[in-house]
């Protein structure tokens, strides 16, 4: 049920991509769910009193110290703690002494954090990150394989490179239209040398949102979406085993194997949708009010 608590929604920084997704969108959902959301700029945030208040991605440190003491601040990180060797992820950033609550982008993440006695007085909830509401569902016809991102962010990303085989973009903007439509095998390897491999699903959730398999590292993220016998998952992410996925990926497609993929990845459109992870925030929003106002 929604409540008439002002949910505030800012970043420090706007507008950037990872903003549009986890605040445009999500604060669009729950305005149609009877929330009161909104998006409140950086340099204005210190004007809200009395709200709920969620910093996505990253925060300013004034700010953020201002309004702790007449708000409750939630943190929603994303992919800014994703390896433990590093001091930062202990700390988000020096602030994490300010915030209330904590949304992780998973549950392996929740329980890790759960366990550190450093952060009891900090709630701790988690949500998926979604899929942009604007892809579209494709019916397939070919194995093409395709990576959007940043080349620097996969595993042998020269792997892929080819005639019909490799299709790249940079992170935050969209590629050429036609490339989610003729990409069926979407590629998303990480070699996690540090940390846990806590990085967003969001490549596995829009691969799932047009209808295509994935090629992908088996970590703490994905394992979280898919089942343990999907059948492209990488256990070993080194340049002979990607071939050898890559090979089986496209002798498999059309046949029970790959269909078999498919079913799974509907699984993760349903439950990475974005009106599925605002039902979620919506949920931690009530009981937020609930237990603290």
């Amino acid at each position: 049920m929604a409540s008439n608590k002002q949910i505030v929604f800012t970043s420090r920084k706007i507008p950037n991509s990872a903003f549009t997704m986890r605040g445009e969108q999500i604060i669009n959902e729950l305005c149609l769910m009877g929330y009161d959301a909104k998006i409140v700029p950086p340099d204005k945030i210190t004007e809200i009193k009395e709200s709920i208040i969620i910093w996505v991605r990253r925060s300013t440190a004034n700010e953020l110290k201002i309004c702790s003491q007449n708000n409750y601040q939630i943190l929603d990180p994303l992919d800014r703690i994703n390896d433990l060797n590093s001091p930062s992820a202990f700390t988000f950033f020096g602030c994490h002494k300010y915030f209330n609550a904590i949304i992780f982008p998973s549950k392996s993440q929740l329980n890790y954090y759960n366990n550190d006695k450093r952060y009891d007085g900090i709630k701790k909830y988690w949500v998926h990150h979604h899929y942009d509401p604007y892809l579209k569902y494709y019916e397939h016809d070919h194995f093409e394989i395709g990576y959007w991102g940043y080349s620097t962010s996969a595993v042998n990303i020269r792997i892929i490179k080819g005639k019909n085989r490799y299709n790249t973009a940079r992170a935050g903007q969209y590629p050429p239209d036609d490339f989610f439509q003729r990409v069926s095998c979407h590629y998303n390897v990480r070699d996690y040398k540090h940390g846990l491999g806590w990085r967003p699903t969001t490549k596995i959730s829009t691969a799932a949102a047009c209808g295509a398999n994935i090629i992908t590292s088996r970590d703490a993220m994905s394992v979280e979406l898919l089942p343990h016998n999907y059948p492209y998952f990488l256990d070993n992410c080194d340049h002979e085993n990607i071939e050898r996925m890559i090979q089986y990926a496209s002798q498999t497609y059309g046949n029970e194997i790959w269909n078999y993929g498919l079913s799974c990845m509907a699984r993760v459109r349903k439950f990475t949708s974005v009106n599925y992870c605002a039902k979620m925030y919506g949920k931690i929003i009530n009981d937020i009010i609930e237990n603290h106002f």
